[in-house]
């Protein structure tokens, strides 16, 4: 399992185009993916997770991912969020 925080800069959980580009991009790394904030913990490959997510621009978030390319995916998909 590989774990890093970030803060949610680039995409905007509520605007359509963003999340489907996140939610594609996470579905090519064969790793279990979750974005984590506070109690809520959202499948980074769930594009209605992420849209009825409460997560903001600005909001500090966990990406934990479980797999065989567990640390590029974490570390791919941080760096698409935060910048």
């Amino acid at each position: 399992m590989y774990i890093k925080k970030a803060k949610l800069c680039l995409v905007d959980p509520g605007s359509i185009k963003p999340v489907s580009t996140f939610v594609g991009a996470a579905k090519k790394f064969q790793s279990t993916i979750t974005i984590s904030s506070g109690n809520m913990h959202i499948n980074a490959k769930s594009f209605r997770g992420l849209l009825a997510s409460d997560l903001q621009v600005g909001s500090e978030v966990t990406l934990r991912a479980e797999g065989p390319d567990e640390i590029e995916a974490v570390s791919s998909l941080c760096q698409m969020i935060s910048g």
